[in-house]
C-alpha cells in the first residue's frame, strides 16, 4: 500500500503530463481535465459507456481488471439507463 507522500508525488507528476495517461500497463486511462471528459462523453462512436470491468489495485500496486459484464450484456441498461 502506498503512503500519503507517494500518492501526492503521483498527483504532482500527473499535473505536468498530458491530459490523458494510461494507468501502468493496464487497459485503463486517467483523464484529468473536465474538457477532455466532456469531449470523450460526446464521442459515443469512439468511447463506450458500457461498464465491462473495474480497476483493482493489488497489494504490490499492480493494476488488474475485474470483469463486470461483457459488451451487449443486459446489465448495461442498468448502468447507462439506455435500455
Amino acid at each position: 500500500m502506498r503512503d500519503a507522500h507517494e500518492i501526492m508525488d503521483l498527483f504532482d507528476s500527473s499535473r505536468t503530463s498530458p491530459g490523458i495517461e494510461r494507468v501502468g500497463d493496464s487497459g485503463f486511462y486517467a483523464v484529468r481535465s473536465w474538457d477532455l471528459i466532456v469531449e470523450a462523453a460526446s464521442r459515443v462512436e469512439d468511447f463506450s459507456s458500457n461498464l465491462t470491468a473495474t480497476m483493482v489495485v493489488g497489494p504490490g500496486g499492480e493494476v488488474t481488471e475485474f470483469p463486470v459484464a461483457e459488451l451487449g450484456s443486459p446489465v448495461h441498461a442498468l448502468a447507462t439507463a439506455d435500455g
